[in-house]
């Protein structure tokens, strides 16, 4: 009950309700190794640290996390990019929000084009024709408003940015990742923009998709809620190689023979859905089962 103790003393100290589990996170998980501060930023190394001083002279003195030397040489944390406030999540709008050390973001659109998010509250009107993702930014840069000028929107290797109004440290990131009442809490009028952790976030846009778009509130769950394994946002960033270790929540069943089972049919239910969502199979959808993975099959 530690993580119990840890969240109502912080609740009683006055941190609220949509940073709670993140502040809880950062409390029993990153203190521990004192990386639990929310006035940090990330960055990938420390060449990368100097380059982001070098041209953003404001970032001088700011605290910057770093992979350590010799460890993994990058790290991404993934969460499932819900809804905006006061709109339900669905299989047919949410996106992978990649956090790593170098570059957050959700790089593809979803279905390839613009989304729609229904209403949480019954009677009003549905957000239509919001585009999201596209593209990543470097971490310490995300979360703030969008580009001034149109041709920045669409991306580029220099581009002038405001800075966001609080640090994507790595304690929102890890928070972020794990909490799994993401889903749910967005369908419920009233609950989600209140509990959900949240980030505003703006598209790259394209030539495809040249019209620019303000930035938006949205809440923010557990990856899992979308793809638990990481894999997906591996192989978007190009891995050639990858181990996932999967700690699934059904046993495997090791008693049927494979090879010999004469007209065998696979039913997805040989492994966990997890991983077997990427072959076409567990193709789960439900809000009240915080899944997601009906757009997952990749082999």
């Amino acid at each position: 009950h530690k993580t119990t103790d840890i969240a109502v003393k912080l609740k009683l100290g006055g941190v609220p309700f949509g940073l709670l589990w993140v502040a809880t996170v950062a409390e029993a998980f990153l203190t521990p190794f004192n990386l639990h501060r929310f006035d940090s930023f990330m960055a990938l190394n420390q060449q990368q640290v100097q380059q982001i001083k070098s041209t953003n002279p404001q970032y001088a003195d700011e605290l910057f996390y770093t992979p350590r030397p010799g460890r993994a040489k990058n790290i991404v944390m993934g969460s499932t990019v819900e809804a905006p406030n006061s709109f339900k999540a669905s299989e047919n709008n949410v996106v992978f929000l990649q956090a790593g050390a170098d570059f957050t973001g959700s790089p593809f659109y979803p279905n390839s084009g613009p989304v729609r998010y229904d209403s949480a509250n019954l009677g009003d009107a549905p957000l239509t024709s919001v585009l999201l993702g596209g593209g990543v930014v470097e971490s310490f840069a995300f979360g703030g408003s969008a580009p001034a000028k149109r041709a920045d929107q669409m991306g580029g290797e220099h581009v002038a940015l405001h800075a966001p109004a609080r640090p994507f440290c790595l304690a929102r990131a890890i928070g972020m990742s794990s909490a799994a009442f993401g889903a749910q809490m967005s369908s419920l009028p009233g609950l989600g923009g209140h509990l959900n952790p949240q980030v505003d976030m703006w598209p790259v846009s394209s030539m495809q998709f040249p019209r620019p778009q303000e930035s938006i509130r949205f809440m923010v769950g557990d990856g899992g809620n979308l793809e638990n394994t990481g894999l997906l946002a591996m192989l978007q960033r190009k891995a050639t190689r990858a181990v996932s270790l999967i700690d699934g929540s059904d046993p495997f069943d090791a008693s049927l023979d494979y090879c010999s089972a004469s007209g065998y049919v696979p039913t997805g239910r040989e492994l966990t859905g997890q991983f077997a969502n990427f072959f076409g199979y567990a193709k789960t959808s439900s809000s009240n089962q915080q899944q997601f993975h009906v757009y997952n099959q990749v082999f």
